[in-house]
């Protein structure tokens, strides 16, 4: 959890209170809980946020394109900063490795084991008529 402003760059979760939620209902949606992006710049009383996802108190996500939105620190209720997690990302390029290793098998697991059936219901290129 970040404690003061967060810094520029900084990827961050914002949780809005009720005050924010009110204030930004015409720029971020009505009944959001967090906007998720990284930080472009800070102020005094605030900072602004190139917005990527946004997510309401029904859990529904919408996903947005880095737009810059201000929020004032006092419609802000935590922030809390986004870490790359290490694990998850092994667990995902494992995962899609595999599922790539699985696809560009299955035709040649299929021609060995002559399960790899042609248009013409056996294994080699169509026959002409």
């Amino acid at each position: 959890m970040v404690r003061d402003q967060p810094t520029p760059a900084q990827a961050v979760e914002v949780t809005l209170n009720d005050r924010g939620r009110l204030a930004l209902e015409g720029h971020v949606g009505s009944d959001v809980l967090t906007v998720t992006g990284a930080v472009e710049s800070v102020s005094d009383s605030g900072f602004v946020l190139q917005v990527q996802r946004v997510t309401d108190i029904n859990r529904n996500i919408a996903h947005w394109a880095s737009e810059p939105v201000a929020f004032r620190t006092d419609w802000v209720r935590e922030v809390r900063e986004r870490r790359f997690s290490a694990a998850r990302t092994v667990i995902l390029v494992g995962s899609t490795a595999g599922a790539v290793a699985l696809a560009a098998a299955t035709p040649l697991v299929g021609r060995i084991l002559g399960t790899n059936n042609g248009p013409n219901g056996n294994d080699g290129p169509p026959v002409s008529h």
